[in-house]
């Protein structure tokens, strides 16, 4: 068998579909650039999805007009791919097609019945049938076919998928392509969540023939960390194509890997290509440009639109990107690989402080927690924290240097909290690792709490000197007035288990990287109710909330205002200035 292995690179679509904030159409034509000079077999430049959609895509005519001009100037390119939802995206990218530019179209459907009625409403059978029309007209205007299959592995509503119904689904929509063109069409089968281990897809590949696996390609994200391995049992069980994107753009770019760093989502171009020519296999990709590719491909990962961003026709900058936002909101939209309803996130991300918080993160919080709570194509909400955990608490380095930090954290706590209670869609609150102090604070704004079995919960500020009365009217209305006042006045931590007794907690998940998704998940089963009807049962409830929450939030503000400048601070200045002498050894 050959030892060429084939590369399509997909950030310019699957990544930025699934990035934060909107790239403008001429970064994207640049990263294309980029990618056109690293050899690759193909790439995914873009999507006809509607804009109302996906807006990340909603410029696929400007790129692609953008693309043919770079491609006149070259003697031989890839194959430019996108992405075609239905006969009316059929319909523009034909016309593409036939203006100049050759183009593959990319269908999609699922080995999962619930994906896919969550994630396009329609049934496996449903999807497949709505490629019946598009198929002969793409085949007589000479455009290659790709079908996406997603859920090869499992679904984040089922569970673990059979191999054999992945064979059958994969079979059904080869039924619908005339016996002649049945060995050309590209099936990409997809672990959408990236939960694969190598086992998995070796069994998922014994569902084929060896023949039969010469047309797949393996649509691999890293989430775990498991994806390179993967790629090794795909190649040596006869896989010649594969997915990649440049700086593991897309996918699940914001899962916590269990060493809590920020894992990928799709696996990145260079650990893919890297991977395989270590097992002895060509690529024939340029490693050299793909790594410049890949360091652009970076900086345009997490970038919101902002004053401060090239304007479409700066280049992008070869280095240096900007240092990321504290607090970052992520848009995932209905339609998009692994999203059935649409929902926000707003993600704490100083993992290297344990997303400690300062009076800048407290504001950051208010106001994107405003912003989707006001934006009518956002239907629930996570809260969540880059890294090994949810959030420590107050940052006390700022506290010690600035004598106003710790009345502007007070206020912007309670402001926080009130901000995610005031909400008119479901706040979720994924917890890994810990929630202190604040951090534990901040549940009290939560309809929804999600948390690992060893994540820690408390007050240990008590310890410092500092009061917690802040927290205590959320607290009481979450757990009661026994568990309240314990928690409260007990500086010890308690475990997930716990907390889920008292009511702190409401689902408990074994692992730290199972956080994110789990959350996810409830975000979106929130999303998909009727949202005038939840919005009035949320602020229905908050309005008969035990002994007048609110109120008592504005009097434990005041509270814990009275004691700043007094013991309070004094004790916790004591503290950190012993705290520094023993780390210098004084």
């Amino acid at each position: 068998m050959t030892k060429h292995v084939r590369i399509c690179d997909v950030a310019p679509r699957d990544g930025l579909q699934n990035e934060p904030g909107v790239i403008s159409a001429a970064d994207k034509v640049r990263l294309i650039d980029m990618l056109l000079a690293c050899n690759l077999a193909e790439i995914e430049a873009t999507s006809f999805v509607s804009p109302a959609w996906v807006p990340q895509l909603g410029d696929a005519a400007e790129v692609l007009a953008g693309v043919r001009r770079l491609l006149a100037a070259r003697p031989s390119s890839p194959l430019i791919s996108a992405l075609v939802p239905n006969e009316k995206g059929f319909e523009r990218a034909l016309e593409v097609h036939q203006g100049g530019l050759p183009l593959k179209i990319a269908l999609f459907t699922a080995a999962s019945e619930s994906f896919n009625r969550k994630n396009i409403n329609a049934t496996i059978a449903e999807s497949i049938e709505r490629f019946r029309p598009i198929v002969p007209r793409a085949i007589e205007a000479g455009m290659p076919i790709r079908v996406y299959v997603s859920c090869a592995v499992a679904c984040p509503f089922e569970g673990a998928i059979a191999p054999l119904q992945v064979r059958k689904v994969v079979d059904d929509v080869l039924a619908i392509f005339p016996q002649a063109a049945r060995g050309k069409v590209d099936i990409d089968l997809g672990d959408t969540i990236g939960v694969a281990h190598p086992a998995d897809i070796a069994a998922l590949l014994a569902a084929f023939s060896a023949e039969e696996i010469k047309q797949l390609t393996i649509h691999l994200h890293d989430t775990y960390g498991r994806a390179a391995d993967c790629v090794r049992a795909a190649l040596h069980a006869g896989v010649r194509s594969f997915d990649g994107s440049a700086g593991g753009l897309g996918g699940c770019p914001y899962a916590t890997s269990a060493v809590g760093k920020r894992a990928p989502g799709n696996i990145a171009t260079e650990l893919l290509v890297e991977t395989i020519e270590r097992e002895g296999f060509a690529t024939g990709v340029d490693r050299e440009r793909l790594a410049e590719t890949e360091t652009i491909a970076v900086q345009l990962r997490n970038r919101r639109p902002s004053p401060d961003l090239p304007s479409a026709d700066q280049p992008l900058p070869a280095s240096g990107a900007k240092e990321q936002d504290p607090v970052r909101i992520v848009r995932h939209t209905a339609g998009s690989p692994g999203v059935a309803a649409s929902f926000g996130e707003v993600v704490l991300d100083r993992p290297e402080k344990r997303n400690a918080l300062t009076p800048a993160m407290l504001d950051a919080i208010i106001t994107a927690i405003d912003e989707l709570a006001h934006d009518d194509s956002v239907h629930a909400i996570v809260l969540r924290g880059e890294g090994k955990s949810f959030c420590a608490g107050f940052d006390l380095d700022v506290c010690h240097s600035d004598p106003e930090a710790l009345p502007a954290l007070l206020k912007g706590l309670s402001a926080a909290v009130r901000a995610m209670r005031a909400a008119p869609k479901a706040v979720v609150v994924g917890v890994q690792g810990a929630a202190v102090a604040g951090g534990c604070a901040l549940l009290g704004g939560a309809d929804f709490v999600v948390a690992d079995e060893v994540a820690k919960f408390g007050y240990p500020v008590t310890l410092l000197g500092i009061s917690p009365a802040v927290s205590a009217p959320t607290l009481r209305a979450m757990t009661a007035g026994g568990p309240a006042r314990t928690r409260l006045l007990e500086p010890k931590l308690i475990d997930a288990a716990e907390a889920r007794q008292i009511g702190l907690v409401h689902q408990v998940v074994q692992l730290p990287e199972d956080v994110t998704p789990r959350a996810q998940l409830r975000a979106q089963e929130f999303a998909a109710k009727p949202p005038q009807a939840f919005a009035t049962t949320k602020a229905w409830l908050n309005e008969i909330a035990a002994d007048d929450v609110d109120a008592w939030m504005e009097r434990a503000l005041e509270v814990s205002l009275g004691l700043v400048g007094g013991e309070e601070q004094v004790a916790m200045e004591r503290r950190k200035d012993a705290e520094m002498n023993r780390r210098s050894g004084k």
